[in-house]
């Protein structure tokens, strides 16, 4: 069987495995079952047999080569967010404790510019940090280089 006609039907069964869950996202009430873990499972591994399909029989060199490449760490990426949302789901942990994905990007969507903020709000603490730090880090040094007790007691421990 070509290399074409493997991915495909792995693509295709992976598609067909995640779409079975519906885009109904964290709305839906928690499933309750093995069915519903099983058909988890069912696409855990419809991925894993995608990315061993691409490692062992894709193209190395080429514009193929790259989008192979590129495919696997894709892959993983979904298969982690689609995990935690069937993990936040299936066993109906609160939104507070651990939001589920489709909750995090609907979120993101909707207030780019609250987003904005608060990474303005958390650049500057972490400048702030940074500008703390390093400059205790530096008058400790100096410190240290010249008081000769500091020196006998504390330049051991840094070696």
């Amino acid at each position: 069987m070509r290399f074409g006609a493997l991915l495909s039907t792995a693509l295709g069964s992976l598609l067909a495995a995640s779409a079975a869950f519906g885009a109904e996202g964290a709305e839906t009430p928690p499933p309750n079952g093995a069915s519903y873990w099983l058909a988890c499972i069912a696409v855990w591994l419809a991925a894993w047999f995608l990315v061993e399909l691409i490692v062992l029989k894709g193209p190395q060199r080429g514009w193929a080569g790259r989008l192979c490449a590129v495919a696997v760490p894709l892959i993983f990426g979904f298969t982690v967010l689609f995990w935690w949302q069937m993990v936040v789901q299936g066993l109906d942990v609160p939104g507070v404790i651990l939001p589920p994905p489709s909750t995090v990007a609907s979120r993101l969507i909707q207030s780019p510019g609250l987003l904005g903020q608060d990474f303005m709000q958390t650049f500057k603490g972490l400048a702030a940090g940074y500008v703390v730090g390093s400059g205790t880090g530096v008058l400790v040094a100096i410190l240290i280089d010249r008081v000769p007790f500091l020196q006998r007691g504390l330049l051991p421990l840094g070696t």
